[in-house]
């Protein structure tokens, strides 16, 4: 199984504590994952890639950070009402 793999199943699936439906500060909360992936001991199994491709992931991560805090904050107008539909389709 690839890193890709196991990222996409780990967004897809839930099991992450990524919620890539709520939009806001989404990809804040996305590269807060990805820097601090490389801590936790399921990461560093073979099954999820080569050391390389998970060291990438952790600095595309940290480097990524800060525009991704100034993008979601420029699009809180919009991440905020999505958010709220949302939250009022979720069945009681």
């Amino acid at each position: 199984m690839s890193l890709g793999t196991t990222f996409d199943n780990k967004i897809t699936s839930g099991t992450d504590p990524v919620d890539t439906r709520k939009k806001v500060f989404v990809g804040t909360r996305m590269d807060s994952w990805a820097a601090t992936v490389v801590f936790r001991k399921e990461f560093w199994t073979e099954k999820s890639g080569p050391g390389d491709v998970r060291l990438l992931v952790w600095v595309i991560g940290i480097v990524d950070l800060p525009f991704s805090i100034a993008m979601d904050t420029i699009l809180l107008p919009y991440t905020i009402p999505h958010d709220s539909r949302l939250k009022d389709k979720e069945p009681e």
